[in-house]
């Protein structure tokens, strides 16, 4: 791409002049990522940040395992993230605050190469406004940054655009002639092209105008060469859209329904069903525009910028000089369709104008025979507008740019990590996805698109609905018989609150326990114990760390009253291990409060100060919770195992592989057998298991003896350390050692033997299936090799 002042007309840029536009070029990106650690979600950030999870950590695929809205670019991108970073509304908002500022860097290097000025300072002072015009402007604000699709395919079209201009050469008195190389540049632009609109599928109606940009000026040698130009144009764009032919042969009836049904009919639908009906047809959307710009006037100020640059360039449009000005022309009126076409209109559809408007301004001066010293006043003065309009936006966002835990995706990630543990990591029912997936809970895959599709399942048929992976509040009871939930999590600021009441109609009805989080949000818990149909246990609150002998550590008990008490009870609280040695107690009255007291429906927090005795071995214990009546000290009910936690670090080994991983994301570490050969007898085989997610069921554990000729000599099943640590309570991430026992036959022939090693669900004599690089390979594993004699 050439600059239409020649080289010798300027100035090489001194080190200063480079210098000083690199720091301000960073500088924008210290405003972007302030800008975004700063505020809170838009509820659109579920459906892309939740799919994309359910990508990378379960192995789903969009349109196929559950519903959505989009075309896929940004998903398989923002995926590719997540199986590397579990800080997901982190990750995925640095994808598009890196996006975003690219884009501002290439508008930089595109001001400094058109500035219309001999001397380099002037050259990136003039760039620099331009570029801090936008990253003011209300538009950009409110747009960049977000775990959404926008600023990716922005960078993408701005960058098909340089090479758009790079192979055309503007500068040049005629086109160049159709080479290997000029078809490699048009194939490069619709590729870049064709995945912008892979990323969000509006950006395609881009492409016409590049292609009649092509025709007017890529060739000067008849039809047949202006057609060979558009065709490697199209050739890249069909590979650009490789994303969307791969959701289209995996699952077209969903990919058309997420991208086309929903869109044009689902959508405005329900906004018309909730007496929002405005910004619907083109005339309204046009309306809905200039309320925009009327109400927040700083928007006007790029609008304003390229008349200010287009109107004195207008006598000088001949020539191919001005072929940048008049590709912006051509691609303003798309880019206004792309904007309008999704209904009804949203203020961050406009945004795909802006970036084209100062690259117009850019363009437009550089046509300019003179006086451009009033483009640099008129930049200037449109910088400082904007400056001044969103200065407390980025102004809060410095404020906390250094402090990371201020940051509102860490906090977010530290919430949903109480929330995981609070719902013993296990599913969690949500109109904010993002909220459980950060701390590695399970939600509902019909959800995962946030209020997305629970708001327009009423208009879809039940066929459809089972098609398409979602329900409506109809069909919402069976999925959660079949799946109960361990907690649903309301009450987020960026909640459509009038749709997730179903969601607390059903807590209440089957009494959850409502726990309010730290800073937002409610999280209601199903019950996990219950005494005498009284009191009810929601959940425990415990460090997130294994513990140390000699260390103190606050339990909090989510209780809820359920029915009258006649007696203030007592609470005993016991931390003990697999022998049932106590390694620390609480016990007397519940915080703050006796129990007659308590209000029916409402939980109350009942804290407990304990101290970890100094001699406690290693190992995994669990927290043992009981009322009685301290006069009496009759009980009042069971006890209640109400959580587990690790005590010090148990000497397990820490493998680079696994020796087998089973499905759930189970691990398999090691097996330690006694001395061999073995003899008849008992022997002892221990099993060292490593959860990296919740389990969903409390498995059995077998380990079989398989003789010489694939006989079973011997066995034994049970639940793991005898039963004291169901699996479906295991702590991700936390290895453990398991002591298997068999009983060897004395007349057991000598020879070649082989374990067999499993687990299967009780109640259905199901094994969970043995993995070997995602696939299956079977039921158990028998590498185990062993003699007896």
């Amino acid at each position: 791409m050439s600059a239409p002042l020649k080289r010798s007309q300027t100035r090489p840029l001194s080190w200063s002049a480079w210098f000083a536009a690199l720091l301000a070029v960073g500088l924008f990106f210290v405003l972007l990522l302030g800008l975004n650690m700063r505020r809170g979600l838009n509820h659109d950030e579920h459906q892309f940040v939740g799919s994309a999870v359910l990508m990378a950590r379960e192995g789903l695929r969009p349109y196929v395992d559950f519903a959505y809205f989009h075309v896929p670019g940004q998903t398989l991108l923002t995926a590719a993230f997540f199986a590397i970073f579990d800080r997901f509304l982190l990750t995925a908002r640095l994808i598009s605050i890196v996006s975003g500022w690219l884009s501002l860097a290439l508008l930089v290097w595109i001001g400094v190469r058109y500035a219309p000025f001999v001397r380099g300072w002037a050259r990136v002072g003039y760039a620099l406004a331009g570029a801090l015009t936008l990253l003011a402007s209300p538009m950009f604000v409110h747009t960049s940054g977000r775990a959404w699709n926008h600023d990716l395919p922005m960078l993408l079209t701005l960058a098909g655009l340089v090479v758009f201009l790079h192979a055309v050469q503007p500068a040049a008195s005629n086109p160049p002639p159709l080479t290997r190389r000029t078809a490699g540049w048009f194939a490069l632009t619709g590729a870049l092209l064709g995945l912008a609109a892979a990323t969000r599928l509006s950006y395609a109606f881009l492409a016409p105008a590049f292609a009649l940009g092509l025709w007017l000026w890529g060739s000067d040698r008849g039809w047949r060469d202006r057609a060979r130009c558009v065709l490697w144009l199209f050739v890249g764009g069909v590979v650009g859209m490789a994303p969307v032919w791969w959701a289209l042969l995996t699952a077209p009836d969903a990919f058309l329904f997420g991208n086309v049904i929903y869109n044009l009919r689902l959508n405005p639908l329900y906004y018309e069903t909730v007496g929002s009906a405005s910004s619907m047809t083109m005339p309204t959307k046009l309306v809905y525009l200039a309320e925009l710009l009327i109400a927040r006037p700083a928007n006007l100020t790029l609008p304003l910028l390229f008349v200010v640059a287009l109107v004195p360039a207008l006598p000088y449009l001949r020539g191919r000089t001005t072929i940048p000005l008049k590709m912006v022309l051509l691609l303003l009126p798309f880019a206004l369709f792309s904007a309008m076409s999704p209904t009804p209109s949203q203020i961050q559809y406009y945004f795909v104008l802006y970036p084209l408007l100062l690259l117009g301004f850019f363009f437009g001066v550089a046509v300019w025979p003179r006086r451009q010293h009033l483009a640099a006043a008129a930049v200037g003065v449109a910088a400082a507008v904007s400056i001044v309009a969103t200065a407390v936006s980025y102004g809060e966002g410095l404020a906390i740019v250094l402090q990371p835990n201020e940051w509102y995706p860490i906090k977010t990630h530290q919430r949903s990590q109480t929330t995981a543990r609070l719902a013993d990591h296990g599913r969690i029912l949500t109109l904010a996805p993002i909220h459980v997936m950060e701390g590695g809970a399970k939600t509902y895959p019909e959800f995962v698109t946030g209020p997305m599709a629970w708001r327009v399942a009423p208009f879809v048929s039940a066929e459809d609905r089972a098609r398409f992976g979602f329900v409506d509040a109809t069909e919402m009871p069976k999925l959660l018989a079949q799946k109960p939930p361990r907690g649903i999590l309301t009450d987020f600021k960026e909640d459509d609150a009038e749709l997730e009441q179903v969601l607390i109609d059903y807590a209440r009805q089957h009494d959850f326990v409502p726990t309010p989080l730290v800073g937002e949000g409610v999280l209601w818990l199903s019950g996990m114990f219950d005494w005498n149909d009284a009191i009810r246990l929601g959940g425990v609150d415990l460090p997130p760390t294994p513990l140390a002998p000699g260390d103190e550590f606050v339990v909090t008990l989510f209780l809820m009253k359920r029915a009258p008490i006649e007696q203030n009870l007592n609470v005993l609280v016991r931390l003990v291990n697999a022998e049932g040695r106590v390694a620390a107690r609480s016990e007397g009255w519940p915080y703050g409060s006796a129990t007659q007291t308590w209000q029916e429906g409402v939980m109350w927090p009942d804290g407990h100060h304990l101290v970890i005795d100094a001699q406690t071995p290693s190992g995994v214990h669990r927290l043992e919770v009981s009322f009685y009546d301290p006069e009496t000290l009759a009980p009042f009910g069971d006890t209640a195992v109400a959580a587990y936690l690790f005590v010090g670090e148990e000497s397990t080994p820490q493998p680079a592989q696994p020796l087998a991983t089973f499905d759930q994301g189970l691990d398999l570490l090691a097996v330690e057998t006694s001395a061999e050969p073995w003899q008849g007898g008992e022997q002892s085989i221990t099993l060292i298991w490593r959860p990296t997610r919740a389990l969903d069921a409390a498995f059995t554990v077998f380990v079989h003896l398989i003789g010489p000729e694939g006989q079973l000599v011997a066995q034994r099943d049970q639940p793991p350390l005898q039963g004291f640590y169901p699996s479906d309570r295991w702590l991700p991430g936390h290895a453990f050692r398991d002591v298997v026992t068999l009983e060897i036959p004395a007349d057991a022939p000598p020879g070649a033997y082989h374990l067999s090693i499993g687990l299967y669900d009780p109640t259905t004599g199901q094994r969970l299936p043995l993995l070997e690089d995602g696939a299956v390979v079977g039921d158990a594993f028998q590498q185990i090799s062993l003699s007896l004699r």
